[in-house]
């Protein structure tokens, strides 16, 4: 028999959020090297803020400024924390 993996549960998933459809307005950096991960620092629409929304993604990144993101996170000083990300590219930048 096997031994079965208990899934992990986050101590923050009572504060999970989820954000659907937002468009990529600006990219402060993308895939910057800190220590052995990479960092991804971007801003998505919203409503509240003009200059958008600060995200941050850890890990590999490819998406671009007008590319609509759906991310799960959470919220912590303001400031969205990514948890998983996954991205759509913007049709009309591509044709």
């Amino acid at each position: 028999m096997s031994k079965r993996r208990k899934r992990f549960i986050s101590k923050y998933e009572n504060e999970a959020t989820y954000i659907v459809g937002k468009k990529v307005v600006k990219i402060e950096e993308q895939n910057t090297v800190i220590g052995d991960k990479l960092k991804t620092v971007f801003y998505c629409e919203s409503i509240n803020k003009p200059e958008g929304r600060m995200c941050i993604a850890w890990g590999k990144t490819n998406f671009e400024v007008g590319d609509i993101v759906d991310m799960k996170g959470r919220i912590k000083d303001d400031i969205f924390l990514v948890w998983t990300l996954m991205f759509r590219k913007n049709r009309e930048k591509t044709q």
